[in-house]
């Protein structure tokens, strides 16, 4: 299936933005990140910050070097291409963006990652950073220790993920609009998906719920494309 993603200059900026970041931050490249959520705090703070996450991200990975993923290719690929097409945008331009399912599922991730990260949920993250390659393998005569030294390293990271956020946000307020945006086109693709997965629009899960607006920008519409157009 084809979609179309029409949003607005300063939806496809946040787009553009939350792509950017959800490859940065799996090479451990914090700079960007930091420099936006902390911007309300003193460079020796941030500085302070940049290292716990570069700990954290360590931690997290244990003695495995990273590897790319194709998430990640497929996430600086949209960063690239908004980027370069970002500044031919007036104010009040709408930017149609098509996506196949798979790439409007990855969009969905990415921006759900965009605004609970600076909301100071971290276990997602850690979860698939600390993970690491690692699968589970019952026939694995040592699954049972890969599996727990995977757990530890997703809960150690996790708890110096909070704790450097924290020096940048010390008490969770009100959320930025560039939050409230990431969470509204979130929610309009993830209904849509929902729906074109068979789900029951009078259901009782959360991904049956139709989007609502919470920021000031219009909601963007997403659309699927007929078969040939």
């Amino acid at each position: 299936m084809m979609y179309e993603l029409t949003m607005t200059k300063n939806q496809t900026a946040i787009v553009r933005n939350a792509a950017g970041e959800y490859g940065d931050l799996r090479i451990n490249k914090w700079n960007a990140f930091v420099n936006d959520v902390g911007r309300s705090t003193d460079k020796h703070i941030q500085k302070q910050a940049l290292n716990e996450f570069d700990q954290a991200m360590r931690t997290a990975w244990g003695e495995s070097a990273p590897t790319s993923t194709d998430e990640m290719v497929s996430a600086a690929a949209l960063a690239f291409y908004l980027r370069h097409q970002l500044p031919e945008l007036d104010e009040e331009d709408s930017f149609a963006l098509e996506l196949d399912q798979e790439h409007a599922e990855l969009v969905k991730v990415i921006l759900e990652e965009y605004f609970r990260l600076r909301l100071n949920q971290w276990f997602d993250y850690a979860t698939e950073v600390s993970c690491n390659g690692y699968v589970y393998d019952k026939e694995d005569p040592d699954n049972d220790n890969k599996f727990s030294a995977y757990i530890k390293r997703r809960d150690a990271s996790k708890e110096k993920f909070e704790k450097a956020m924290q020096m940048l946000v010390p008490r969770y307020g009100r959320q930025t609009e560039d939050m409230l945006i990431a969470q509204d086109i979130w929610q309009v693709i993830r209904y849509r998906l929902y729906l074109d997965k068979g789900g029951d629009p009078n259901g009782a899960v959360v991904d049956a719920r139709p989007p609502m607006q919470i920021s000031q920008e219009p909601l963007p519409k997403f659309i699927r494309k007929k078969e040939g157009v």
